[in-house]
């Protein structure tokens, strides 16, 4: 079995992964403003609310149904800015503000909720379908979000 070496870009440039080197996970954040009058928290759903700031993403509001991403930090107080994870992993150990369970159900498929910032596992039957990302593990979720839907 022959060994072989990952590429990476290193400052621009394309190379081999050197010994000792590892490979950290792909995670695309985002600096935005909470544009909402209370705080934001860990893995709740938002969109662009204009301005540099994002707001709870909402499937029955034509214009929150759009999911930027999911808050990636512990929370976000209103006015203040902070990260927004909008291609990666998101892992905590409890859920029930996003979902309103402690833990995500593994291989399940999650959709923006009528309810502003929250998923859901069954996609709504009104406004727009959204589907946001799948949950790995009881605590991991991956984001991936696709055009919605409307219905």
């Amino acid at each position: 079995m022959s060994i072989r070496k990952a590429l990476v870009l290193n400052n621009g440039q394309i190379e081999q992964l050197q010994t000792g080197d590892t490979l950290s996970s792909v995670q695309d954040l985002v600096a935005a403003g909470n544009s909402e009058t209370g705080s934001i928290v860990l893995g709740q759903p938002v969109y662009i609310s204009g301005g540099g700031s994002v707001g709870l993403a909402n499937a029955d509001s034509a214009g929150k149904q759009r999911v930027f991403g999911l808050v990636y930090d512990a929370s976000i107080s209103a006015g203040v800015s902070g990260s927004i994870l909008t291609d990666g992993l998101v892992d905590q150990a409890d859920w029930t503000a996003v979902i309103g369970s402690a833990t995500l159900v593994p291989q399940s498929v999650y959709y923006l909720d009528t309810t502003d910032g929250q998923l859901t596992a069954v996609a709504p039957s009104t406004g727009y379908v959204v589907e946001v990302g799948q949950a790995l593990s009881v605590a991991v979720f991956e984001i991936y979000q696709k055009a919605p839907i409307k219905l």
